[in-house]
């Protein structure tokens, strides 16, 4: 071969390479805030280290210097007494939230933490990892420490899941795939792909689901999608009910900047009257649950990543400046029957 055509084929290679360093880059999803229970704290990831705020991000209370490399994932349990942490090797700790002491700690990952949920009756913790090396959902019942493990196998790795409030079933939301599994038995429960019903391009953001939630009485759910638009389902079959634009940044078209149109924090408000989202480009929306009529907008800035308070009356920020966490208070979209127009 030529010289002159090595250099080509090398220039091609190096295209090639750059842009799939920046196509992996998009689908990066930044460690969230995660609210106490109570609303009374908040547990936020900085680098090795947990940082647990007063509700008002006034104080610091504790800091936790558990991990020896970066915290990837957060999980309070619903009792409130433990936390769980996870970090980009893999392990998992859990602490006793009284006093901070330690619970358990667990090494099955190989890889990241890409997220994880406690069951409804705080005794179990559900975690998986990113990467393909371990697609299996890892389950550490917690009993006077970790008494028993299970493995089994879920439908991707890198999948957001979440605890049902009131069954004994969770929610795993990875791309395109979602399901809900009990957390019992073995099995799936409900299966959907939603590229089924838009683009089966990979680059079609509008079908790969980064955030979820079940609303109060687990027979709905919210998944926020890499595009700007939130799915709604019926939890009991899981069908798709309606698609509710989160961003002026959509673009059904499909090929997004997920920086700017990812829907990275979904919820419910305390009564389940409310869907809540925010997108990464700083959009704050709230819709009707039951008509589904976007009843605010709001425009928060700087932005990474965010979380909503237990009753949906307030939303902690990462912004892009240091990371510093902003209280924003939402009380005004989320009380019943009220209507602000921005």
């Amino acid at each position: 071969m030529r010289l002159f055509q090595k250099i080509v084929l090398l220039l091609i290679i190096g295209i090639i390479l750059s842009l799939s360093i920046v196509s992996q880059a998009q689908y990066t999803v930044i460690t969230s805030p995660e609210w106490h229970p109570d609303g009374n704290y908040i547990a936020i990831a900085s680098s090795d280290t947990v940082e647990i705020w007063d509700g008002e991000l006034t104080t610091i209370e504790t800091t936790l210097n558990t991990h020896a490399t970066e915290v990837t994932s957060l999980a309070w349990s619903p009792d409130g007494t433990k936390l769980a942490t996870g970090d980009d090797d893999g392990v998992v700790i859990i602490l006793d939230t009284e006093n901070w002491s330690h619970i358990a700690t667990y090494t099955g990952h190989t890889d990241s933490i890409a997220s994880m949920t406690w069951s409804n009756t705080s005794d179990a913790l559900f975690s998986v990892q990113d990467g393909n090396s371990d697609e299996n959902l890892h389950i550490l019942h917690i009993n006077n420490g970790v008494s028993d493990i299970t493995i089994r196998s879920t439908l991707g790795s890198g999948a957001r899941i979440v605890h049902s409030p009131i069954y004994t079933q969770f929610l795993s939301v990875g791309g395109s795939i979602i399901v809900i599994q009990n957390s019992i038995e073995e099995g799936r429960l409900h299966y959907y792909r939603t590229d089924d019903f838009g683009s089966s391009n990979f680059d079609d953001y509008t079908n790969l689901m980064i955030s979820a939630a079940w609303n109060p009485d687990s027979d709905r759910i919210v998944t926020g999608s890499l595009g700007g638009s939130v799915y709604v389902w019926d939890a009991t079959i899981l069908e798709p009910l309606e698609i509710l634009i989160a961003t002026e940044n959509y673009n059904p078209q499909g090929i997004f900047d997920s920086e700017n149109t990812a829907v990275r924090a979904v919820s419910y408000n305390a009564d389940g009257s409310r869907i809540l989202s925010a997108a990464s480009d700083g959009t704050v929306r709230v819709w009707d649950a039951i008509t589904y009529e976007l009843l605010d907008t709001m425009q928060v800035q700087p932005f990474i990543n965010a979380s909503w308070h237990p009753t949906g009356e307030k939303l902690v920020v990462i912004s892009t400046e240091d990371a510093t966490p902003i209280l924003i208070d939402t009380s005004h979209l989320t009380n019943e029957g009220e209507q602000v127009g921005r």
